[in-house]
């Protein structure tokens, strides 16, 4: 099929968007559509909404970063729930919030090919997140989630734990930027195991506020993954770490190739247990 990549593209978004939609609904070998950046908002949305209906053989589509509210998305739900191939969808830095997600289950439901659904930085926060929750439960085949930037903090994350250990397809999990704390973490570290996620291979959990006990839920959850090559912590509020447990977790993940700990107030003697600890093949940034 063929790809657009408009990104950016319209500089008169009202002028021009309608335009370029009548001819995504002319064009039936239209598969791979990126759309971010264009600031459509929900007159955009508008008119985009009968293209995706007419034109519904897309497997991706980007829609990042236009000013899309729940007005905006409810407008593209009907047209979205057409592309029954849809496979990747991102919606990242909108404004979708609880409304939102809300009206993003069906589409989900619809969509039951998805294998990588991003909806970072859509001001989800502590009362969306039971909305997000189940936007995730309807996504069982999942490969990628990017939930990162939604400010969920450790309600949210308790909030939305269940849902998460069910997608068992799932190998990129993004969750940074979310302040879970060690509540969230000790709720969402029940989740994410290598029984609930065998193919689980790359973790981002930057920004979280997780600290020492945080961190030591994580590590214990990931104890004996085979897949898990990235595990990112950054700016997490980490300092002394417990040494034992760390150690302990670092050995049991053989698999895991790149540890990134910036951002991070480390004391040096910590970080010298943690690069003795570390597997030969794992390179760890402090």
């Amino acid at each position: 099929g063929q790809s657009w990549e408009l990104q950016g593209r319209f500089q008169e978004p009202l002028y021009e968007a309608p335009f370029a939609c009548r001819n995504m609904a002319d064009n039936p070998t239209l598969t791979l559509l990126d759309l971010r950046w264009n600031n459509l908002g929900t007159t955009g949305a508008t008119v985009l909404a009968p293209a995706l209906r007419v034109n519904s053989c897309f497997t991706s589509l980007n829609l990042s970063c236009n000013h899309f509210n729940v007005e905006a998305i409810r407008e593209l739900a009907d047209g979205l729930c057409a592309s029954k191939d849809l496979q990747k969808l991102s919606i990242a830095g909108n404004k979708l919030a609880r409304e939102g997600m809300n009206c993003l289950t069906p589409v989900i439901k619809c969509c039951s090919r998805m294998t990588s659904l991003n909806l970072a930085v859509n001001h989800v926060g502590p009362d969306g997140a039971l909305a997000l929750s189940e936007v995730i439960a309807t996504a069982s085949n999942l490969h990628e989630l990017n939930i990162s930037g939604n400010s969920l903090a450790p309600s949210g994350a308790i909030e939305i734990a269940d849902s998460v250990g069910k997608l068992h397809c799932l190998q990129e999990l993004v969750l940074g930027g979310n302040q879970i704390g060690p509540g969230g973490a000790a709720a969402l570290g029940q989740s994410i195991t290598p029984q609930n996620m065998p193919q689980l291979n790359t973790l981002k959990l930057w920004g979280n506020d997780l600290r020492d006990e945080g961190v030591a839920h994580f590590m214990r959850a990931l104890s004996g993954s085979v897949t898990m090559k990235t595990l990112d912590l950054e700016n997490n509020l980490i300092a002394c770490i417990e040494a034992a447990q760390v150690m302990e977790g670092m050995r049991k993940i053989a698999s895991l190739e790149a540890l990134d700990l910036r951002g991070n107030t480390i004391s040096a003697h910590s970080q010298s247990i943690l690069l003795a600890a570390a597997p030969l093949s794992c390179s760890v940034a402090v």
